[in-house]
């Protein structure tokens, strides 16, 4: 049920892959300390995807059994480095996700708050917000960053990948100001370090059989990546639960250990903020 102090809230979810393990905690806090349960606006993209759309159907159960689905080479495995992807989005979805929570689409469909799943759409290159779009298949390709994670997904005749490529958290952020909401939560689990010059070769490498539109737009994501990014900060209307010093360190990270930690800390950093 919407609560007086979620009325006019936004929550805003960051990508991260597994550093995702935070959101799940950090949302369950907000959910039982501060009571927000149906926010207005709910914006995610990429790895915070599934967490906020879960919350939203108050699943805690099924996030929470994460840490353990997600430690298996099924998932997650560097062996198939050059081969095929070494996060297997399809998994995750079909075998995982889907699993847990065959009605969440029906689910979700009776909530008042409004969600907006970020992804990036191909050949433009351009941020697109899904609609109407299937939820798994929204899930599928927000996830979905190209080569190390999968092929582009298909929807409706157009192609969607991680909407990391081409937004950010300040384009999120505005994104649930412009929906109505008057406060907005960020939970970012992002890693603002610059990314290793080995780990931008390995990214390219990964997605050399994607069509050029897409190898450009890994390309770009790496170029701006090379250095180390600035996060933003709290105002009297932005409030921010991020991590000084996440367990899970990568967004490839399998451990179960790291990553139920990772989500025990984002329960006690969200259960802090001055709400």
């Amino acid at each position: 049920m919407p609560t007086a102090s979620s009325s006019s809230l936004g929550i805003v979810l960051s990508g991260g892959g597994t550093r995702s393990a935070y959101a799940v905690g950090a949302l369950r806090a907000l959910a039982e300390i501060h009571h927000v349960r149906a926010p207005k606006v709910l914006v995610a993209m990429s790895g915070g995807a599934a967490a906020g759309l879960f919350y939203l159907a108050g699943r805690f159960k099924e996030m929470y059994d994460w840490a353990r689905l997600f430690d298996d080479s099924r998932f997650i495995s560097w062996k198939r480095l050059g081969r095929g992807p070494v996060m297997d989005i399809n998994f995750l979805v079909d075998h995982i996700l889907s699993v847990q929570a065959p009605t969440l689409q029906r689910e979700i469909v009776g909530i008042s708050t409004r969600y907006f799943i970020a992804a990036t759409k191909f050949p433009e290159k351009s941020l697109h917000w899904f609609d109407d779009e299937p939820l798994f298949e929204q899930l599928r390709a927000t996830k979905t960053f190209p080569g190390i994670s999968g092929s582009v997904v298909q929807i409706h005749g157009s192609y969607y990948a991680d909407g990391c490529l081409v937004t950010s958290i300040k384009d999120c952020v505005e994104k649930a100001f412009s929906e109505g909401s008057d406060r907005v939560i960020v939970i970012d689990n992002t890693s603002y370090d610059a990314i290793p010059a080995a780990a931008r070769i390995v990214m390219q490498m990964a997605s050399h059989r994607a069509p050029r539109c897409v190898r450009t737009a890994v390309r770009e994501f790496c170029i701006q990546n090379s250095n180390p990014t600035t996060p933003m900060n709290s105002t009297d209307r932005v409030y921010i639960c991020r991590p000084k010093d996440l367990p899970t360190k990568y967004g490839l990270e399998r451990s179960f250990m790291r990553n139920y930690a990772s989500i025990q800390q984002g329960y006690a950093d969200a259960a802090k903020l001055p709400l």
